[in-house]
Order: C-alpha cells, then structure tokens, then sequence
C-alpha cells in the first residue's frame, strides 16, 4: 500500500476527466470567494461516469516519501514535483514523464505555472526554498537569496495569479511561525508578510484575482470555512 501511494497512476481518457475536476475545482472556489456555500457544482453526478476508466501505472519515478504536488498547464504538459528533490514533466497527459531536475538533499513541496515557460517550484528545505524557470524547466534557478527577511521558512504552497502576480505560504511545520510571500513583477522581487494572527499552520493559498493591499479579513468567511481568510481590495 504505502509503495503505491508513491506511483503515479495515469487514466485512458483522463483529458475529459481533467476538464472534469477542474470545472468543480473553479467552481467550488468561486462560490467560497463571493462567500456562498459550494453547491450546484454537479461534481457527484459526473463521478458516476468515472467507472469506464481504467488507471495504469506510468514511468514516473517513485519517492522516497510521496510525490507532493502536480501542476499541468493544459491537458498535455505538466509538471510533478516529489520528496526525493525531482522535477518531472509530461508532454502527453500523464502517460510518459521525463526528469527535468533532481536534488537529492531538497525536499520539493509544490509547483505552478503562469504559463507552458515560466513557473516555480517551492521547497521545504532551508537555503533552497524556491526555484524559479523561464524555459519550461529546462533550467531552475534558485532564487532564495531574494527573498526577504520575513518569508516562511518553507514554501508549502504556491498560488499563481498571471505572469507578473504570485502568492507563496509556509510552513506546515508547528513550530515555525507561518508566513506569506507575494511579488507582483514576476519573480524579480518579493514582499513578505506574517501570518501568525490568522494561522498556526499555513500549507497552501489560492487566489482567483491579484489584491492591491495585503490585508485580511474574517468576517467575509462563512461558517463552513471557518479556517478560510480572504484579502480585501
């Protein structure tokens, strides 16, 4: 069991069942910011129809721990990042996955992409905590030495708004302090921020629109997600 947890697994047919999911995911989150109950997807009714498909294992390397993140850009290229320091990417939905990048001492936690060329990689490692690239992956620069005086100590999550506008948070560690990181230029400088009044834990972010003011708001949130906070405009 733990072995397979550690594979990946790609469907016959996954294009309509990644145009599936998506469509929930876009609309669940949309409900939650205009601060509606997520109702009405038809997310249940369309997994009736998941039964025809049929997974298989791929050729995508097995980590040591898991591989904690997928991004793809569109139904045939994307990116996986895994705890035993790799980056791997497809160019046919799933089915062959190639190395880009590995560092065995680094323990990547997520990925996104603002496009087919630029993305980032966030890590749990200190000195190593995000990676960024302007190629599509063939190259990854560490950009940790830019980052300011107050960012996470770990980039846990990673939400990508457009080009210019990204959002990063960490940590899922405890005993840290977590924080956020934001650059509105496109990676060439970033502003931080604690977050120690909102959470003790802090893994991901998501961002349906790029905010002027890093300020927070609870009262917004509706009682279904009382862990949820949102920034005003």
């Amino acid at each position: 069991m733990a072995s397979s947890r550690r594979r990946f697994l790609t469907l016959a047919g996954a294009t309509s069942v990644g145009v599936t999911v998506v469509s929930f995911l876009k609309a669940f989150y949309a409900n939650i910011a205009r601060g509606q109950e997520p109702r009405g997807t038809g997310f249940g009714r369309r997994m009736t129809n998941f039964s025809r498909f049929q997974w298989s294992p791929t050729n995508a390397p097995e980590a040591s721990t898991r591989t904690d993140d997928i991004w793809f850009i569109n139904p045939s290229v994307g990116w996986a990042v895994n705890s035993n320091g790799q980056i791997i990417k497809t160019r046919n939905g799933g089915v062959n996955w190639e190395e880009q990048f590995q560092d065995s001492d680094t323990y990547l936690r997520c990925v996104s992409f603002a496009n087919p060329l630029k993305g980032w990689v966030g890590t749990l490692t200190a000195g190593k905590r995000l990676y960024s690239t302007t190629d599509g992956g063939q190259n990854w620069k560490l950009i940790d030495n830019i980052l300011p005086e107050f960012a996470p100590s770990a980039i846990c999550g990673l939400s990508v708004v457009n080009e210019s506008v990204v959002y990063a948070s960490g940590t899922n560690f405890p005993n840290r302090p977590p924080g956020m990181v934001k650059t509105v230029d496109g990676g060439a400088t970033w502003t931080a921020w604690d977050m120690s009044e909102y959470a003790t834990l802090l893994v991901d972010n998501y961002f349906i629109k790029a905010f002027p003011k890093n300020k927070m708001s609870s009262p917004r949130v509706p009682p279904f997600r009382r862990n949820a906070y949102q920034f005003l405009d």
